[in-house]
């Protein structure tokens, strides 16, 4: 029997799921991301054939997060957990752990494949999906395949604010992630975002990503607009409905805004987009 290997490298913790599916998987295993490249090639093979038995891989599909070369045989941006896999051929590696094609994309792509497969984006032509945790992510899904790009999508690299720097003095001007990614916010508020209870700052915070939303909408005018990540909670974080007025309130450039929905899968949602890019590009 062969079987896909679904997996979602992330920057903490590395799942791994095997299927036969195209509307399920096994129970995940779950273990901590080596920050050391060659220790992760290692650690990820040796976790595929605990689960293996006498099955046979036949591909994998899988999210990073990072972004790759324009050749899509590297990556090239990435946060300090996988400082050592930048500039490697992973592509080629992976792939060469148990002989088998290897699909792989950055997670907020992965993501998005999930909620236009899976979750409300389905049955919508232009979906947008973007995740609001450490940083900002996203992508743009048309007809249940990530859009044509050259370096990805970096929604949270938005300009905001042309005229000031950004708390930490990084860059030129202000973006979208300087404002409400959960990095920018604790430097900025010497806590974690989780520990912020201050309704003020939670609307302000709400108003700046109306504004990442309305620009997102019209760069690349979807259908719905799905939202996810730590950030957007409605307790210690954003407030989806707070978004939805005040995007409604102060809409430009559009006659009204798509539907917002909160995204679905949590924790295994790359494990249901690798399942979904598996579905929409035909991998056996």
């Amino acid at each position: 029997m062969h079987m896909k290997v679904l997996f979602d490298i992330g920057g903490t913790k590395t799942r791994i799921a095997l299927t036969e599916s195209t509307d399920s998987f096994e129970d995940a295993i779950i273990y901590p991301t080596p920050e050391d490249y060659n220790q992760a090639l290692n650690t990820f093979k040796t976790k595929v054939l605990e689960v293996l038995g006498d099955r046979q891989v036949s591909s994998l599909i899988g999210g990073v997060p990072a972004s790759f070369n324009p050749e899509h045989t590297a990556l090239v941006s990435g946060g300090p957990q996988i400082a050592t896999w930048l500039n490697r051929t992973i592509i080629d590696d992976f792939s060469q752990l148990f002989g088998t094609p290897v699909h792989m994309a950055n997670d907020a792509m992965m993501g998005g494949l999930a909620q236009a497969h899976f979750g409300p984006g389905k049955g919508y032509e232009i979906v947008v999906y973007l995740t609001v945790s450490t940083g900002v992510g996203g992508a743009r899904i048309i007809n249940g395949k990530i859009d044509a790009n050259r370096h990805g999508f970096e929604p949270g690299f938005q300009i905001i604010d042309a005229e000031s720097k950004s708390s930490e003095g990084k860059y030129n001007n202000r973006h979208l992630m300087s404002y409400i990614g959960g990095d920018f916010i604790e430097d900025t508020m010497g806590t974690k975002a989780e520990n912020i209870t201050d309704p003020v700052f939670w609307e302000s915070a709400a108003r700046i990503l109306s504004v990442g939303i309305n620009n997102a909408c019209l760069f690349w005018s979807p259908d719905i607009v799905i939202v996810g990540g730590s950030i957007i909670n409605d307790t210690t974080g954003i407030s989806l409905e707070l978004v939805r007025q005040k995007l409604s309130d102060s809409i430009q450039g559009l006659a009204a805004p798509p539907p917002i929905e909160h995204a679905v899968f949590g924790d295994e949602m790359g494990l249901w987009g690798a399942l979904a890019y598996a579905n929409a590009y035909g991998v056996e």
